[in-house]
């Protein structure tokens, strides 16, 4: 804001007439040019009454008092306006940098996070894949060897035995069977599913 003519004769904006008045003397006596000692100061003196009598012809008069007043209102919220346009566009151009840096690395983060999370399922599917074969395989192996088992007569008559007097070996044996039956159904929709994915 710019030097009022308050400011010249040093009072608030609210001040009275009497406090106007009485500032205006005060200052016309501090800066009469008669009064001053040197040829410097009588000038500096000069320009200072200048504005002190422009000031007090201003403000000692009512009707130009009030337009004054509004002369003032009307910079003061001009002013404002332009700080609050600077603020907003201030405000808009760090939404628009933060939204342009945003989608920038959302993106690149998007596309690492895809990366990451295509390998990692890959890798489980494998390790999964794997775990399944080894699994089927182990009971592939033991299952021919039961099976081989049962063409000998000796070893045939010694499982038979097993699995009528033991529980737990029944149990086993039943499992097995049922895993031999469904071996083939399980390899069948590896071949089918599994098989053509891309690892």
């Amino acid at each position: 804001m710019n030097r009022t003519l308050y400011d010249d004769l040093g009072v608030k904006k609210q001040a009275t007439k009497l406090e106007i008045s009485k500032a205006y003397k005060n200052l016309a006596k501090k800066y009469h040019p008669d009064l001053q000692t040197n040829e410097k100061a009588k000038k500096k003196a000069e320009k200072e009454m200048i504005k002190i009598n422009i000031a007090y012809e201003t403000l000692k008069d009512d009707v130009k008092r009030r337009e004054y007043d509004n002369q003032l209102l009307a910079e003061e919220e001009a002013i404002r306006l332009v700080k609050e346009r600077a603020r907003q566009e201030a405000a808009f151009n760090n939404i628009r940098n933060y939204n342009q840096y945003y989608n920038q690395n959302n993106n690149s983060s998007n596309n690492q996070n895809y990366e990451i999370r295509y390998v990692y399922v890959n890798r489980e599917r494998r390790i999964n894949y794997d775990i399944l074969l080894k699994v089927l395989l182990a009971i592939g192996i033991f299952s021919v060897i039961i099976g081989i088992a049962m063409v000998i007569p000796a070893s045939r008559d010694y499982i038979l035995d097993l699995y009528e007097n033991n529980i737990i070996v029944k149990i086993i044996i039943n499992i097995l069977v049922a895993i031999k039956s469904a071996f083939k159904s399980t390899m069948g929709f590896i071949k089918q599913n599994i098989g053509k994915r891309k690892f």
